[in-house]
Protein backbone atom coordinates (compact mmCIF):
# COMPACT_ATOMS: atom_id res chain seq x y z
CA UNK A 1 0.00 0.00 0.00
CA UNK A 2 2.90 2.49 -0.73
CA UNK A 3 0.52 5.09 -2.79
CA UNK A 4 -2.66 4.90 -0.12
CA UNK A 5 -3.24 6.07 2.84
CA UNK A 6 -4.14 2.51 5.05
CA UNK A 7 -5.95 5.26 7.86
CA UNK A 8 -8.16 6.67 5.01
CA UNK A 9 -8.88 3.54 3.10
CA UNK A 10 -9.89 1.45 6.57
CA UNK A 11 -12.22 4.75 7.53
CA UNK A 12 -13.77 4.84 3.84
CA UNK A 13 -14.41 1.07 3.76
CA UNK A 14 -15.64 0.62 7.08
CA UNK A 15 -18.21 3.26 6.45
CA UNK A 16 -18.95 2.10 3.31
CA UNK A 17 -19.48 -1.50 4.33
CA UNK A 18 -21.82 0.08 7.48
CA UNK A 19 -24.04 1.64 4.82
CA UNK A 20 -24.90 -1.28 2.89
CA UNK A 21 -28.36 -3.21 2.13
CA UNK A 22 -28.81 -5.87 0.44
CA UNK A 23 -29.87 -4.24 -2.63
CA UNK A 24 -26.51 -2.74 -2.94
CA UNK A 25 -25.44 -5.91 -4.30
CA UNK A 26 -25.67 -7.33 -7.60
CA UNK A 27 -26.82 -10.68 -6.55
CA UNK A 28 -27.20 -12.80 -3.36
CA UNK A 29 -23.70 -14.71 -4.14
CA UNK A 30 -22.16 -11.34 -3.90
CA UNK A 31 -23.89 -10.01 -0.67
CA UNK A 32 -23.17 -13.61 0.71
CA UNK A 33 -19.16 -12.51 -0.22
CA UNK A 34 -19.08 -9.77 1.21
CA UNK A 35 -20.74 -10.61 4.50
CA UNK A 36 -18.57 -13.77 4.97
CA UNK A 37 -15.44 -11.46 4.61
CA UNK A 38 -16.11 -8.70 5.86
CA UNK A 39 -15.43 -6.43 2.25
CA UNK A 40 -16.59 -4.24 0.25
CA UNK A 41 -18.02 -5.73 -3.30
CA UNK A 42 -16.16 -3.83 -6.23
CA UNK A 43 -17.43 -5.65 -9.31
CA UNK A 44 -17.81 -8.34 -11.15
CA UNK A 45 -14.81 -9.63 -13.58
CA UNK A 46 -15.07 -12.18 -16.37
CA UNK A 47 -15.11 -15.17 -13.95
CA UNK A 48 -14.73 -13.96 -10.69
CA UNK A 49 -16.36 -11.23 -7.89
CA UNK A 50 -13.83 -8.84 -7.18
CA UNK A 51 -13.91 -7.11 -2.80
CA UNK A 52 -11.56 -4.88 -1.05
CA UNK A 53 -10.80 -5.09 2.51
CA UNK A 54 -10.52 -2.32 4.70
CA UNK A 55 -6.65 -3.28 4.94
CA UNK A 56 -6.14 -2.75 1.92
CA UNK A 57 -6.60 -6.80 1.10
CA UNK A 58 -7.56 -7.18 -2.49
CA UNK A 59 -9.73 -10.15 -2.96
CA UNK A 60 -10.90 -12.35 -6.37
CA UNK A 61 -13.12 -14.96 -6.12
CA UNK A 62 -14.05 -17.87 -8.72
CA UNK A 63 -18.03 -17.30 -9.11
CA UNK A 64 -17.89 -20.96 -10.29
CA UNK A 65 -15.52 -22.43 -7.80
CA UNK A 66 -15.74 -20.12 -4.52
CA UNK A 67 -12.98 -22.32 -3.33
CA UNK A 68 -10.42 -20.58 -5.75
CA UNK A 69 -9.71 -17.54 -3.95
CA UNK A 70 -6.54 -15.02 -4.74
CA UNK A 71 -5.40 -12.55 -2.53
CA UNK A 72 -2.97 -9.29 -2.63
CA UNK A 73 -1.33 -6.44 -1.27
CA UNK A 74 0.32 -5.62 -4.19
CA UNK A 75 -0.20 -1.69 -4.97
CA UNK A 76 -1.03 -1.95 -8.74
CA UNK A 77 -4.10 -4.37 -7.81
CA UNK A 78 -5.11 -2.05 -4.91
CA UNK A 79 -5.00 1.16 -7.40
CA UNK A 80 -6.81 -0.68 -9.75
CA UNK A 81 -9.58 -1.90 -7.77
CA UNK A 82 -9.72 2.00 -6.42
CA UNK A 83 -10.53 2.96 -9.76
CA UNK A 84 -13.07 0.20 -10.61
CA UNK A 85 -14.70 0.95 -7.68
CA UNK A 86 -14.85 4.20 -7.64
CA UNK A 87 -17.54 3.73 -9.90
CA UNK A 88 -19.70 1.77 -7.59
CA UNK A 89 -18.92 3.88 -4.96
CA UNK A 90 -17.81 7.33 -5.16
CA UNK A 91 -16.18 7.70 -1.66
CA UNK A 92 -13.32 5.35 -2.86
CA UNK A 93 -12.04 8.09 -5.30
CA UNK A 94 -10.34 10.08 -2.04
CA UNK A 95 -8.33 7.32 -2.20
CA UNK A 96 -6.72 7.16 -5.17
CA UNK A 97 -3.29 9.27 -5.12
CA UNK A 98 -2.39 11.41 -7.80
CA UNK A 99 0.17 9.83 -10.62
CA UNK A 100 3.36 9.13 -9.15
CA UNK A 101 6.22 9.92 -10.84
CA UNK A 102 7.54 6.35 -11.76
CA UNK A 103 4.20 5.88 -12.87
CA UNK A 104 3.98 4.83 -16.46
CA UNK A 105 1.33 4.70 -19.33
CA UNK A 106 -1.30 1.65 -19.20
CA UNK A 107 0.30 -0.10 -22.10
CA UNK A 108 -3.13 -1.70 -22.80
CA UNK A 109 -4.89 1.79 -23.65
CA UNK A 110 -1.70 3.97 -24.35
CA UNK A 111 -2.66 6.27 -21.18
CA UNK A 112 -6.21 7.09 -22.53
CA UNK A 113 -7.97 5.28 -19.63
CA UNK A 114 -10.04 3.67 -21.79
CA UNK A 115 -10.43 0.81 -24.46
CA UNK A 116 -13.18 0.43 -27.12
CA UNK A 117 -15.69 -2.41 -26.57
CA UNK A 118 -16.93 -4.31 -29.40
CA UNK A 119 -20.01 -1.88 -30.07
CA UNK A 120 -17.78 0.58 -30.73
CA UNK A 121 -18.53 2.37 -27.30
CA UNK A 122 -15.45 3.57 -24.68
CA UNK A 123 -15.09 1.89 -21.53
CA UNK A 124 -12.66 2.12 -18.83
CA UNK A 125 -9.46 0.56 -19.68
CA UNK A 126 -9.30 -3.31 -18.20
CA UNK A 127 -6.40 -3.07 -17.19
CA UNK A 128 -5.36 0.36 -15.55
CA UNK A 129 -9.14 0.85 -14.80
CA UNK A 130 -9.05 4.39 -16.06
CA UNK A 131 -6.13 5.05 -14.03
CA UNK A 132 -4.17 5.76 -17.07
CA UNK A 133 -1.36 4.64 -15.52
CA UNK A 134 0.51 1.78 -14.00
CA UNK A 135 2.88 1.26 -11.29
CA UNK A 136 5.28 -1.52 -10.35
CA UNK A 137 5.74 -2.86 -6.89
Amino acid sequence: MKYVNPEKLNVVVRELLAGLSPSDFADAEEYRLSKEISALQIGFGLFSYFLLRPDGEVISIDCLDSVKIERSRESYHLLRILAWGAERHPALTSLIPERPPEAEDCTLCGGSGTNVSIAGDGMSCAWCSGLRWTVED
